[in-house]
């Protein structure tokens, strides 16, 4: 086990420091991502997440993080950019790291003593990113309404558009699905078809559209 891991952030500039700018190109501070094709290497989501503060976007690469004596190679990483609203938009900390990595650790938190104990677990499975590109919202009961599709994802190649509504998943009704049901069908392995019963925003007939899932972040 690793004692005394204070805390789950990365270390903060000292008092007085400049913060640098965002990099060029980054989601603006409402979270929208910027027009124009990605960077090689980044995915942006057009909705990296939701909460009260409502919506916020992010760009996504691979990087390695350090957390006291645990290293975390490879991870994805996120950047929401200057959001105004919510919990990204605190200025103490200079970022996090959540349950998409400590997954892979048996977590104690001891408050009293302010120190996070971890200990790494054996066999466990490598999660796998989003391999659809494609970001979807829970807004109705029966649907799933599309958020954002990445560029040259192979939701992009599909033809779906923002907008568009997801009636199902592999012959699944949406309305049997949450959410995470489909983040986890989209993150499956590189080259599983995925098929969805889709109602475009544009209208139209139903059609079913089929996608094969490939790494976004190699």
């Amino acid at each position: 086990m690793h004692p005394s891991v204070t805390s789950a952030t990365t270390a903060l500039p000292p008092p007085g420091a400049t913060v640098p700018p965002p990099p060029a190109g980054a989601p603006d501070a409402g979270g929208t991502p910027p027009p124009g094709p990605c960077p090689p290497g980044v995915v942006y989501c057009g909705m990296g997440g939701s909460g009260v503060g409502g919506d916020y976007g992010e760009k996504l690469n691979r990087g390695d993080i350090t957390l006291g004596p645990i290293k975390f190679p490879h991870e994805v990483v996120s950047y929401a950019g200057l959001v105004q609203r919510g919990s990204e938009s605190t200025k103490l900390q200079a970022g996090v790291i959540g349950e998409s990595s400590l997954y892979q650790f048996d977590m104690v938190y001891d408050y009293a003593r302010e120190q996070v104990w971890i200990d790494s677990k054996t066999n466990v499975s490598r999660r796998a990113f989003n391999c659809a590109g494609l970001r979807l919202k829970k807004e109705k009961p029966k649907a799933f309404t599309v958020a954002f599709v990445a560029p040259n994802s192979p939701a992009e190649t599909a033809g779906i558009k923002n907008g568009d509504q997801i009636l199902s998943i592999n012959e699944k009704s949406a309305s049997q699905l949450s959410y995470s049901d489909a983040v986890v069908m989209f993150s499956q392995s590189e080259g599983t078809k995925i098929t969805l019963l889709v109602s475009p925003k544009s209208g139209g007939s139903t059609s079913r559209v089929g996608l094969r899932l490939k790494e976004m972040l190699p």
